[in-house]
């Protein structure tokens, strides 16, 4: 049973952002998307680039495709693939090596955590429910409208959460930028979607899922 730090014996706020950080979508998006473009006899987009429109706002990757289809075809067709996505997040999307035990460790002792995700609500919601991330989250601030960014998320985050201090964790400058505009730590994560050049401003970095507890403890104080 997973063990929840009690308000007494823990201290804190850690938020994630979900792809490129906790989980990775390449194995759902990419087949998604090929396998709809073929089925409708359409030329199918490269791998790389559908890759580089995993993590920014749906709507943008939603225009892209657009891009690509005939205009007769398009919403059809971004519509199809974006279903299949969905269908696809449980079976073949997975969480990155260390996500779990990292969690386990962290929940155990933080007081809060939340996710603060560009992601749509019910992509979150198939990601949460599939891979069993829910109970590890106190609250998922998800872009439910084009007016939402990362910056509004965070702000509504940290309104609604009272433990602190608090330290953001994410794989693309956004996150960075979201955690610098509140004046909180950012640790940035070299194994999603971001490069080290984009991830430059982060207090740290981690190369691996495994490394985020020791240094989530030195911006939190909570090393046992």
């Amino acid at each position: 049973m997973l063990r929840r730090a009690s308000m007494r014996d823990c201290r804190g706020l850690v938020i994630f952002d979900l792809d490129g950080t906790l989980f990775c979508a390449n194995d759902a998006t990419v087949p998604a998307i090929q396998e709809t473009f073929v089925r409708y006899g359409l030329p199918p987009p490269d791998a790389r680039r559908i890759l580089d429109y995993i993590g920014p706002a749906e709507d943008e990757v939603r225009a892209w495709l657009r891009s690509l289809c005939p205009p007769d075809m398009a919403e059809i067709v971004v519509e199809a693939a974006f279903q299949r996505e969905r269908s696809l997040l449980a079976q073949t999307g997975y969480l990155y090596p260390g996500v779990r035990p990292t969690l386990d460790m962290l929940r155990a002792r933080t007081c809060q955590m939340a996710i603060c995700s560009y992601a749509a609500p019910d992509y979150a919601a198939e990601v949460m429910v599939g891979h069993d991330l829910a109970r590890y989250f106190d609250l998922v601030r998800c872009r439910a409208s084009l007016a939402d960014d990362k910056v509004l998320m965070l702000g509504e985050l940290l309104e609604r959460l009272s433990a602190r201090p608090a330290v953001v964790i994410g794989d693309r400058a956004v996150d960075i930028e979201a955690a610098h505009a509140y004046g909180l730590p950012a640790i940035g994560v070299l194994y999603g979607y971001g490069t080290a050049e984009e991830l430059a401003g982060a207090e740290a970095i981690a190369a691996t899922a495994a490394e985020l507890p020791e240094l989530v403890n030195r911006w939190l104080g909570n090393g046992r």
